[in-house]
């Protein structure tokens, strides 16, 4: 995790009440947001997610308050690794906050911290594919198609892929294991409001992360985010 302070923004916009404008993409933020993820990885984007977009806004949106996906509010955002069903998951997620909100924290867990906590019987149970995992709701209403993916593990050689609300063991011991990252994610997670002009960087490949609800009003002030991706 990499956090940039104090990132000139330029004019800030009104949040949007759809995330499908575009609107964060033509920002001075932007353009930096983009400089510092050519550090990383090259910008990457899938057809399905914001119309493969490379630079997306991440607004509350009132349709989906209440769902699992980046535009919810009224409801956490559940720990998972971005693109848990697919194997073309980015490496990297960035988030450039144009307006935060104080009430809504990014929640972060490195696989290291995970690892500190887990048994080495645990560990070696979490190398082996015994999960199935859902497609995201934002790649869903995109036009992927609603399939279960896998099997698969959690635990890779270097690397863990996760998601609490779409993944299902195929054992009762595998779905207990999910409630076991998910206790330990609670309990020692690395908590973050972002502000106007904070740039989060994530590598997807070795952190897990979630967001608390948060009261958006959905009158241009809310809370608005710029999302990028990169492998």
């Amino acid at each position: 995790m990499f956090l940039y302070k104090n990132i000139p923004t330029g004019k800030i916009p009104d949040t949007p009440i759809y995330n499908d404008l575009n609107i964060g993409a033509k920002t001075e933020l932007a353009k930096h947001q983009e400089t510092i993820m050519n550090k990383y990885a090259k910008l990457v984007s899938y057809k399905e997610e914001c119309n493969g977009s490379l630079f997306q806004d991440i607004v509350p949106v009132r349709s989906l308050s209440g769902q699992q996906t980046s535009t919810s509010s009224e409801t956490p955002l559940e720990i998972h690794t971005e693109q848990a069903f697919s194997e073309d998951r980015p490496n990297f997620l960035c988030l450039a906050c144009l307006r935060g909100d104080p009430n809504a924290i990014t929640y972060i867990l490195p696989m290291g911290t995970l690892l500190a906590n887990l048994t080495e019987s645990e560990i070696e149970f979490l190398k082996q594919p015994m999960w199935m995992c859902g497609v995201d709701l934002s790649f869903i209403l995109g036009g992927a198609k609603k399939t279960l993916r896998g099997p698969m593990s959690i635990l890779r050689e270097s690397s863990m892929v996760f998601d609490q609300d779409l993944m299902k063991g195929l054992t009762p011991k595998a779905d207990k294991m999910i409630q076991r990252i998910v206790d330990i994610y609670e309990q020692f997670r690395t908590s973050i409001v972002l502000e106007s002009g904070d740039v989060l960087v994530i590598d997807n490949r070795v952190n897990v992360h979630g967001r608390s609800k948060f009261l958006p009003r959905y009158d241009g002030t809310d809370r608005f985010l710029i999302r990028c991706f990169g492998k």
